[in-house]
C-alpha cells in the first residue's frame, strides 16, 4: 500500500501534467512554451537509435516535452550521415527502438521501385539483427514517388513483425507549402520549416515513439454537461442543451475512436433516466447511447465512477483517460484513482485536438479483436447473469468453441498486442515483442499456439497465446501463457491450456513441462491457476514444474464440454 505522501505526490504529478495540455496537446505548439517545460513526474528512459542521411537534431531536441507528457524520456543515438545504410549490417541489439530516417530526395536519380526495393532490403537486414521495434519515416508529399514508397512500406510492415511507418507525410499534408523552407537547406542541411520541426517533434514524442514502446490507452471516459454539449441536463432538459459545431466535432472524434477499437464510457453526475432520455431525444448527437460500453451515471464521486467503468470494461483504471470540463472533478479523480491521463474539456475543438494527439490513443495496429470487444462486453453481462445458477450446466449451454492454431504468422500483430496488454491471466509477464514470437514460430524446437474463442452469445476473437520451446534439459519450457480477460469467467482456462500444452509437448518430443512465472501486481488469477497445477511454491519468479503430461492434458480436454478445433496449416 502506498503512503499518504506518495499518493499526494502522484496527485500533484497528474495535475502538473494536466497543466501541460494547452501547450503540448495544442494544434500549433509554440517553441518558447515547450522550452520552459520540465516534468515534475518520473519518466521511463528509452534508447532510440536513428539511422539517417539527414539532420534530425532539430526535431529530436524539441521532442523532450512531448515524450515527457507520454511518460517517457529518450536518449537518441544518431548515426553518421549514410545514404547507403551500410551500418545496419553490424548493429548491436541494445536500443529500445530503431528509427530509419532518410531524406528521400537524395535518391531521386534512381527509379522509385528501385529505391523501395533497396530500402526494404535494408530494413530486412536490420530486422534480422534486433528484435526492437523499427520505425521507418516515410517520404512526405503526394507525388507518385511518395505514394509508391508509402504503399510499399505499408504493405511490407504487415509482413515483417514490429516494423511500422512513421507518417511524416501527415505533417506535410497538414502544412502544405509551409512544410518546407528552402532557405534553410544551405544553412542547416534540411529544408524542414520551423513550424514543421515543431509538429514533427510533437508527432515523434506523442505518437511514433509511445506506440513503438507500448504506451496504450484502452478507454476514454467522458463527462456529459459542458463537455459533450453546451448546457446542464438537469437544468436545461434534454432538448435545451445545445450541440454546437465544436461539440459535434468532438463527438465525431470520440465516435471515430470507438470505431478504431477504443472503448468509450460515460461518467456523469446526473439522473440515469435523464441521460437515457437525452440520447433518445437527440438524434442530432453523433454519439449514441449504445456507443458507450460502460456507464457510471449517478451522484457518487467521479473517481468511483471511473473505477466502476474500468471494472465493467475489464481493464485497470490506469488504462483510462478521463475527460471533464470541471477542474475540481479532474482533481478529485486524480486523488481517488490512478488514470492514464486527464483532459480538461474547455473549448470543444481544443478538446478534440487534445484527444487526437493524446499518447496511446492512436497509431496502434487495430485488430479484429479490438473491434469485437465492445460487442463482447455486452455479451459478458448476459453470461455473468446466467453463470450464477449452475456453473457446469451454464458452460455446457454456452456452446463454447475454441479454434486453435500452431504458428499462425498472420496473427503476429494480435499476439504481440495481447502480450503487451494482458495483465490478469499472464503467467510470465514476458511482454515478448512480435519479432521474438516470429522466431519461435520459425524454429523447429519451438511453437506458438493461438486460440480463438466464441460461444452462442458472441465471438471474442483471438484471446490466448501459449508459446514454448525445448529447453537445454530436453523438457518443454512455456515462455509465454496468457489469456485475455475477455475469455475469463467461462471456465475455459484448463481446457484451453491443456490443449495447447499437449501440442507443444508433442512438438518438443518430451513428457515434461515447466511454465516460466513472474509475479506482478495484477496477475493473481494466473498465479492461482498455477498453484492448482503444481507442487512447487509459486511465489517468486521461477520456472514452475506443472503436473501435466500428454495423458493428463488429453484427460482435461476429454472431460470438458468445450468444442476444440485445430486449424490444419500443413
Amino acid at each position: 500500500m502506498s503512503s499518504p505522501g506518495a499518493e499526494a505526490l502522484a496527485v500533484r504529478h497528474s495535475l502538473d501534467r494536466l497543466e501541460w495540455q494547452s501547450r503540448v496537446l495544442a494544434e500549433h505548439p509554440r517553441r518558447l512554451d515547450l522550452l520552459r517545460l520540465a516534468p515534475s513526474w518520473p519518466t521511463r528512459e528509452i534508447r532510440v537509435r536513428v539511422h539517417r542521411n539527414t539532420p534530425v537534431e532539430y526535431v529530436t531536441s524539441l521532442a523532450g516535452p512531448f515524450l515527457a507528457y507520454a511518460g517517457l524520456s529518450a536518449v537518441f543515438e544518431l548515426s553518421d550521415y549514410d545514404d547507403s545504410l551500410a551500418a545496419l549490417d553490424a548493429v548491436d541489439p541494445g536500443p529500445d527502438v530503431e528509427v530509419v530516417w532518410l531524406d528521400h530526395t537524395r535518391y531521386d536519380h534512381l527509379a522509385a521501385d528501385e529505391v523501395a526495393d533497396w530500402l526494404i532490403g535494408r530494413i530486412t537486414a536490420l530486422r534480422t539483427r534486433t528484435t526492437a521495434p523499427v520505425l521507418v519515416v516515410d517520404r512526405p508529399g503526394d507525388d507518385d514517388r511518395a505514394r509508391l514508397l508509402r504503399d510499399r512500406l505499408s504493405g511490407f510492415g504487415t509482413v515483417l513483425p514490429d516494423v511500422a511507418v512513421a507518417d511524416l507525410g501527415a505533417v506535410a499534408a497538414r502544412l502544405g507549402d509551409a512544410f518546407t523552407d528552402t532557405r534553410l537547406q544551405a544553412v542547416g542541411g534540411t529544408a524542414l520549416s520551423s513550424a514543421a520541426t515543431v509538429l514533427v517533434a510533437q508527432r515523434l514524442g506523442l505518437r511514433w515513439l509511445p506506440v513503438a514502446t507500448g504506451v496504450r490507452v484502452k478507454a476514454v471516459a467522458v463527462d456529459l454537461d459542458m463537455t459533450l454539449y453546451d448546457g446542464v441536463l438537469g437544468e436545461d432538459g434534454p432538448r435545451g442543451v445545445t450541440l454546437t459545431d465544436g461539440h459535434a466535432d468532438l463527438q465525431r472524434v470520440l465516435r471515430g475512436l470507438a470505431d478504431d477499437g477504443v472503448l468509450l464510457a460515460v461518467v456523469s453526475r446526473n439522473e440515469p433516466a435523464d441521460v437515457e432520455e437525452l440520447f433518445r431525444l437527440r438524434p442530432d448527437f453523433p454519439l449514441r447511447w449504445s456507443d458507450f460500453s460502460a456507464r457510471a451515471v449517478g451522484w457518487g464521486a467521479k473517481s468511483q465512477g471511473v473505477a466502476a467503468v474500468a471494472a465493467d470494461l475489464r481493464i485497470a483504471p490506469d488504462a483510462v483517460v478521463f475527460v471533464d470540463d470541471n477542474p475540481g472533478e479532474l482533481a478529485e479523480v486524480a486523488a481517488g484513482t490512478t488514470v492514464a491521463g486527464l483532459v480538461q474539456a474547455g473549448d470543444p475543438r481544443a478538446t478534440a485536438t487534445a484527444l487526437g494527439l493524446f499518447p496511446g490513443l492512436h497509431g496502434h495496429v487495430r485488430t479484429t479483436e479490438d473491434r469485437l470487444r465492445a460487442t463482447d462486453l455486452a455479451a459478458a453481462t448476459t453470461r455473468a447473469a446466467a453463470a450464477t445458477t449452475d456453473p457446469a450446466s451454464y458452460l455446457a449451454s454456452l456452446d463454447v468453441r475454441i479454434d486453435l492454431a500452431l504458428d499462425a504468422r498472420e496473427d503476429l500483430d494480435r499476439v504481440a498486442d495481447l502480450a503487451a496488454r494482458t495483465n490478469q491471466f499472464n503467467v510470465s509477464l514476458g511482454r515478448t515483442p512480435a519479432a521474438a514470437f516470429a522466431r519461435w514460430m520459425a524454429a523447429a524446437d519451438a511453437g506458438v499456439v493461438t486460440a480463438r474463442l466464441r460461444d452462442r452469445l458472441s465471438d471474442s476473437g483471438l484471446v490466448a497465446v501459449v508459446a514454448g520451446r525445448r529447453d537445454d534439459d530436453g523438457g518443454l519450457l512455456v515462455e509465454e501463457a496468457f489469456i485475455s480477460c475477455r475469455a475469463l469467467g467461462r471456465g475455459v482456462e484448463d481446457v484451453l491450456l491443456a490443449a495447447a500444452v499437449e501440442r507443444l509437448l508433442d512438438l518438443a518430443s518430451t513428457p515434461g513441462v515447466r511454465l516460466r512465472y513472474r509475479p506482478g501486481p495484477r496477475n493473481e488469477p494466473a498465479r492461482a491457476w498455477l498453484r492448482r497445477r503444481t507442487a512447487d511454491p509459486v511465489v517468486d519468479a521461477a520456472d514452475v514444474l506443472v503436473d501435466w503430461g500428454p495423458q493428463e492434458c488429453r484427460t482435461v480436454v476429454a472431460d470438458s464440454p468445450v468444442t476444440l478445433h485445430w486449424e490444419d496449416r500443413t
